[in-house]
């Protein structure tokens, strides 16, 4: 592995590292891999995989949360216009010095719920991939976000949560989904087989979620959980 580069994130440093036989790229904050991302831009996370494939075909799509990149890239490389919102502007610059994103895509620096509460009009699909070791999911998915998130929906719109499971019990995932459900959104998880780093997708719908979702979960290795 080669170091790349190191910067002092608002979350602690952050570290680009490289694997020397794949030329795959790693954004590691604080010891965590937040991001690993293949030659060019593509996803190595198979959650991000899953995110792409929920997202997709949507003419707008929000994203919040950066990283590397690897989302906002692999969505834009399939025509549809992204926005990325993040409260860490330092993340735009790496995704787009080390992690392939192109520097047509549109950056934003905010908050969720801030933008949420004062952006304009409604999104085809929104997609948030916020976290790490200090993360707290229960209080940046209260009811406020979960409403917010439900009001910026177009009307057959899709949201897709990415949920670190090593930071984040069932109950909480139960609790988000149901927050959710009270905006008349059908809300579904989709879960990562048990392994260190694991994830859990959210995806909620302004209609029954579809069983082409499930179908394509199950080909990246997740199944969908009970409640």
């Amino acid at each position: 592995m080669e170091i790349l580069a190191r910067f002092n994130g608002r979350n602690g440093q952050i570290t680009i590292a490289q694997e020397r036989k794949t030329g795959a790229r790693l954004y590691v904050e604080e010891g965590v891999k937040q991001s690993y991302v293949l030659p060019g831009g593509s996803p190595g996370f198979d959650y991000v995989r899953l995110m792409v494939r929920v997202l997709e075909g949507a003419p707008d799509i929000i994203l919040f949360g950066c990283g590397g990149g690897a989302l906002a890239s692999e969505l834009h490389k399939r025509g549809c216009r992204i926005r990325v919102v993040d409260d860490n502007p330092i993340s735009f610059e790496i995704a787009r010095r080390y992690f392939w994103m192109p520097s047509s895509i549109l950056c934003e620096v905010d908050g969720m719920a801030e933008f949420l509460e004062r952006g304009p009009g409604e999104y085809a699909a929104i997609g948030v991939d916020v976290g790490g070791p200090s993360f707290d999911y229960e209080s940046t998915f209260n009811a406020r976000t979960c409403a917010l998130l439900g009001r910026r929906l177009a009307s057959g719109g899709r949201v897709a949560i990415n949920i670190a499971r090593d930071w984040a019990q069932d109950a909480t995932l139960v609790r988000i989904a149901d927050r959710l459900l009270n905006e008349s959104l059908d809300a579904k998880i989709f879960e990562e087989a048990p392994r260190k780093g694991r994830s859990a997708l959210i995806v909620a719908t302004k209609q029954a979620t579809e069983t082409e979702i499930a179908t394509i979960a199950s080909s990246l290795g997740f199944r969908a959980a009970l409640r």
